[in-house]
């Protein structure tokens, strides 16, 4: 017999586990390609994180009927959105693009409070989610601390000169002459990569 007080959120919540785990496979994939410099590593970095983003913000809609506190019911929640938040800013990092920082801000801090929220549930903590938390904790407080120099310098390993001027843009934030400087050298790499 159905239960009445399922919604049709919930009872696509088998599915939309197996899609975030496959999801989060295709971005450790992407990554791993990535650091070592494989094709496709970049289009499946993008989708997998993208989508294991998406999954988790879509999650936070799902009701977990066994919880009974404020607390049991926040915490997935917080998890979702903190994972999501994470999961982007390691996306934008990894890509270069602004406002990386703000992600990670908000989403490890949410992640951390749910954390200190978890040791309050112990039913919670052996879980999927738990699990699935600490991985992107850790993970994405890896990517965070990586200098974008670094992460730069490998990522274009192959052109020197781009890497200097970039280096040399970040080490003058105020020089207008150097940002033109590496913004014009990148139309210009954009375009040979487009043809």
């Amino acid at each position: 017999m159905e239960n009445l007080n399922e919604s049709p959120m919930d009872r696509l919540r088998p599915l939309f586990k197996k899609v975030e785990i496959f999801n989060g496979l295709v971005a450790l994939i992407g990554l791993l390609l990535w650091v070592l410099q494989l094709p496709m590593a970049s289009m499946l970095m993008v989708i997998g994180l993208m989508t294991f983003s998406s999954t988790n913000t879509v999650g936070i809609f799902f009701r977990d009927p066994d919880a009974k506190t404020s607390i049991a019911r926040s915490t997935p929640k917080m998890i979702g959105i903190g994972c999501g938040l994470v999961s982007t800013g390691m996306l934008f990092k990894l890509q270069f693009y602004p406002a990386q920082d703000e992600l990670f801000y908000v989403g490890l801090s949410l992640l951390l409070i749910a954390l200190c929220l978890l040791g309050f549930n112990k039913t919670l903590i052996i879980n999927y989610l738990s699990i699935k938390m600490f991985v992107v904790l850790l993970l994405g407080t890896f990517i965070w601390q990586v200098n974008s120099k670094t992460l730069f310098a490998h990522h274009f390993a192959n052109d020197p000169e781009f890497v200097k001027l970039y280096e040399n843009m970040i080490d003058n934030p105020t020089d207008k002459n150097a940002k033109e400087i590496f913004e014009k050298r990148k139309i210009e790499k954009m375009g040979q990569v487009s043809k």
